[in-house]
């Protein structure tokens, strides 16, 4: 990968042909590699291409969290908001586990509330994974939580 840096400052075609080549054929099961692919393709302003690899190894190699969250935020950064909700609702709804879909559901809730400004969505998605997992301790907290995140606080902590 270092290769690929150094390519960026002589050949973007050499990249994507460095790229390309470690991914489809010598690491095609690790996750940087493919993620460093996406970010460069991104700053590159190929947004669909970094949408298709990212969304081809979550094909791939399913169950991380990480690729899932990379296409969150690659959908929010770009003005797709609906897309990351969609791509959130779609990893709580199919979670192997009661912890894995508490985890998304906390960050379904926390976009909504700190980048849609939903705060009754936010609620009723905790809710629903309270319902789902009375284990997990986080979901109670988090419902606490919402009125201190930052929409409602000052970054030093104090009420606006």
């Amino acid at each position: 990968m270092q290769y690929a840096k150094y390519m960026e400052n002589h050949s973007i075609e050499g990249v994507r042909h460095v790229y390309s080549r470690a991914c489809t054929i010598h690491l095609s099961k690790k996750p940087m590699v493919h993620l460093l692919w996406a970010a460069f393709e991104e700053q590159q302003g190929n947004i669909n291409e970094a949408r298709r690899i990212l969304k081809t190894f979550e094909e791939n190699v399913s169950g991380l969290a990480m690729i899932r969250l990379r296409r969150v935020s690659l959908e929010r950064r770009h003005g797709n908001l609906e897309e990351a909700e969609h791509l959130l609702q779609e990893a709580v709804k199919n979670a192997k586990s009661n912890y894995e879909a508490s985890f998304f559901a906390v960050k379904l809730a926390r976009h909504l509330f700190k980048i849609q400004k939903s705060l009754p969505k936010a609620r009723k998605v905790l809710m629903e994974a309270i319902d789902r997992d009375r284990v997990c301790m986080h979901l109670p907290s988090g419902l606490l939580d919402i009125p201190s995140w930052p929409l409602l606080r000052g970054s030093c902590g104090r009420q606006r």
